[in-house]
């Protein structure tokens, strides 16, 4: 797994919560940022350091929902949802984007 990809890195991190489960789900499937596109810079503002400094790297991803999994198998998803990744280039915070 990418190293910045850590759930203490992960903005708005709680003890439980959705972040354990999308870290697990990265980690378990062996993804790093290799596995998303980058594309480009955004200049939201980072909930931990101000820093309008984002990098973005997405990939879209696919539900299948009588199993309840998430797949990249986007033929055999039921569902596809663009997920994106948010790298703040300055503290290395990071969050997700699903819609």
């Amino acid at each position: 797994m990418s190293e910045f990809l850590k759930l203490e890195n992960f903005i708005g991190h709680s003890d439980v919560g959705y972040e354990e489960v999308i870290v697990q789900f990265l980690q378990d499937n062996e993804i790093t940022i290799d596995d998303f596109e980058y594309v480009g810079r955004c200049d939201s503002e980072c909930l931990e350091c101000n820093a309008e400094r984002f990098s973005v790297w997405r990939r879209d991803i696919g539900v299948i929902e009588e199993e309840n999994i998430f797949t990249f198998d986007l033929e055999a998803a039921d569902e596809t949802l663009d997920f994106a990744i948010y790298l703040c280039n300055k503290c290395k915070k990071w969050t997700i984007y699903i819609e």
